[in-house]
Parts: C-alpha cells; structure tokens; sequence
C-alpha cells in the first residue's frame, strides 16, 4: 500500500512538474515573439515604448473623453474581437497611483508589477464584453497610464465565472499580457 502511495504520489509531482514546463514554453514563446518580430509603439511625451504583434493594426488617436484624459494609441486585431487603448490620465494632484486607483475603482483592483512598477488591474464582464484595464504610473510624467483591453461579442456570459470567460478568450488575452509586460519606461538615453 505504501508503494502504491509513493508511486502515486511520483506521478502526480511529474504532472504538476510537465505541466509547470507547458506554461514556461507558452510565457517564453510569448516573450520570444515579443522581442523578434513584434512592432515597436514608442511615447516620447511619456518616455515608453510597448511591443505590439503584427497581426495588429496601430492607430494614432487623440479622443479626450475627459478633462486630463487622452487616448492615444489604439490596436485592433486584424480578424479578431479584440482592442487595446493606450490612455494617459494627468497626474492626480497629491495621490500617489495606490490611492488614486483606490478613489477612482474603490475595491476592484488588484495589485500588479508592470516593467519594475507597482501597478493594479481591474478585470469585468459586462454587457457582452471582457474588459481588462491595467494601471501604472508613468516615472518620467507621474501620469497614469492606462492599457483597457477589450474583447467584444461575449455571448452566455451572464453568471459564469471570470475565469471561465477569461479561458474563452486565452489566446488574446496573451496577446495583451504580452504587450503590457513588453513595456518599458525610457531613460533619456533610451529616448
């Protein structure tokens, strides 16, 4: 019975181990893509630069949708239902990006490292669509920038799980980590 146990439990530490190895290639094949045949979006007014894949098209906005709010970059999958806005919130007066995202999404963010950075993602389904927005505070402007990610047409989404909706839309969704985690906050020598 005790060889049984210990053969079982064997296995199952080599389950966890080969499945721990998949999502090492996925992240790395991600990363890999990232850095060879991605595109480069550079924002000198906020010293960044974010790796975008090619199967996107990069479009240059100016939409103010509120006062000290600029979108200013938007991709759009080729044959996909995705997008991703790139917006620059002003610099909130006196609040540091911990208490802002707290006045501004009180109790719906999570925190997050995004290029060495304390940051905050806020996740929902609403309305037939998956929204990610990740928050980080530019060092050079102190302005937040702000990556939405949106997936459109969700259909049976009504109590399930976000989980279950965020599975659903896997491939995209890595798509948008992989852009968010290619950023990085610009040195003048960079610039």
């Amino acid at each position: 019975m005790r060889a049984r146990k210990s053969e079982i439990s064997r296995g199952f530490a080599l389950l966890i181990l080969g499945f721990m190895a998949v999502l090492a290639g996925i992240s790395s094949a991600g990363t890999a893509s990232a850095q060879g045949e991605w595109r480069v979006y550079r924002n000198p007014a906020h010293g960044l630069r974010i790796l975008y894949p090619p199967r996107f098209t990069a479009k240059p906005l100016d939409l103010r949708p509120a006062e000290g709010t600029v979108t200013v970059q938007e991709w759009t999958r080729e044959s996909g239902p995705d997008t991703v806005r790139l917006t620059v919130i002003d610099k909130p007066a006196g609040l540091s990006l911990r208490e802002w995202i707290t006045r501004e999404r009180p109790g719906r963010a999570a925190p997050i490292r995004i290029a060495g950075r304390p940051a905050f993602v806020v996740e929902a389904v609403f309305e037939g669509q998956l929204t990610t927005d990740v928050y980080v505070a530019s060092p050079k402007s102190g302005a937040v920038i702000n990556f939405t990610h949106t997936v459109r047409g969700i259909t049976d989404w009504a109590g399930q799980p976000i989980i279950r909706v965020k599975n659903r839309y896997r491939n995209e969704l890595r798509d948008f980590w992989n852009m968010v985690e290619s950023t990085k906050f610009l040195t003048p020598e960079d610039e």
